[in-house]
């Protein structure tokens, strides 16, 4: 949260000697204010809050270089260490500090933080409810595009999927440090509602990424799985099982099954076999494939090892595997 706080450059007049008797005249009044910063960086937000309250509460002469400015900093340490010492009254506090300032930058600097100290407390509700408030055009391009990131993030997190997609896709093309997670969560709500092409679309983008490449064959193979595009699924991923992957676990058994469906038991076998001994959670349905596969290949103690369990069973897998020769009791 730190690299969002305004620079308090006044400090640097504080801290500078200067050699006549109006230096302890100048700095004096300002140091409730310098020590209400030094108490935020501690994290000590009440008396941070009481210390920039003293300050803001004298009296100022119209005539004292920088006062209004110095009045609007303390202003908004005021409404963050207020928000930030879970005050009944910060967000009232900061609410009323960002209607005060506005139209200047200031107040908006106030509700960018406190959606981003939300953001981070992953109180995602809250979050929404401030970066909602944020006037998005009003900062700098890079800040902008974190800011419509976490609220789109923080829409994902709750599952709304429809508001999520709208932010990301805000920032989607924009090249900079945010162009690959935008990439990835579009795609991801994409993928939850269904729109499996436009998500691998998306996808496609972030597999150039070096910290999401490794991650993108098991989710691009689980949507062209879902699609039945068994032909594509199988010359992708076995490309990409050539470099290092995650899940590749789950992609040797997306293989397995796709070589199943095709009807090439033999290529299937090592696939789920690879699942199989890797894996703690095999369904009636892997028990199922990889039985059928060992059977074709001959495999008969193997087969039916997996098989016969399922024989008993009076559900449709269980009446498929009754009926493969051997199994029938």
């Amino acid at each position: 949260m730190s690299r969002f706080f305004i620079p308090f450059l006044f400090l640097g007049l504080i801290s500078t000697p200067l050699h006549s008797q109006k230096t302890s005249r100048f700095t004096e009044p300002y140091a409730p204010m310098k020590e209400g910063r030094e108490d935020m960086d501690l994290g000590l937000f009440q008396e941070s809050e009481r210390k920039l309250s003293l300050f803001l509460e004298r009296p100022r002469p119209p005539q004292e270089p920088l006062a209004l400015q110095q009045m609007e900093l303390a202003g908004l340490m005021r409404a963050q260490s207020a928000i930030r010492s879970q005050d009944p009254q910060g967000e009232r506090k900061l609410l009323e500090f960002a209607r005060s300032t506005s139209p200047d930058p200031m107040g908006n600097q106030a509700l960018l933080e406190a959606a981003d100290y939300y953001f981070n407390a992953r109180d995602y509700a809250q979050a929404i409810h401030f970066y909602s408030m944020v006037n998005m055009r009003g900062l700098g391009e890079a800040q902008r595009s974190e800011a419509i990131f976490r609220k789109g993030y923080c829409h994902f997190v709750k599952k709304e999927f429809t508001q999520a997609k709208s932010s990301f896709s805000e920032i989607r093309d924009i090249r900079n440090d945010n162009y690959y997670p935008a990439n990835y969560y579009y795609g991801m709500t994409l993928f939850f509602e269904g729109q499996y092409d436009e998500a691998i679309s998306s996808f496609r983008r972030v597999e150039s990424s070096p910290k999401y490449a490794k991650y993108m064959p098991y989710v691009i193979s689980q949507i062209l799985f879902a699609q039945q595009k068994y032909d594509e699924l199988i010359a992708y991923a076995e490309l990409k099982l050539s470099g290092p992957v995650e899940n590749e676990m789950e992609i040797h058994q997306l293989l397995g099954r796709s070589y199943f469906e095709r009807g090439e038991y033999q290529v299937a076998l090592p696939h789920l076999v690879y699942y199989a001994d890797r894996s703690g959670s095999m369904q009636a349905a892997d028990f199922y494939q990889l039985g059928f596969c060992q059977y074709q290949a001959g495999q008969y103690a193997d087969a039916v090892g997996n098989l016969e369990p399922l024989s008993r069973n009076e559900d449709e897998m269980g009446q498929q595997a009754m009926y493969i020769p051997g199994m029938r009791t």
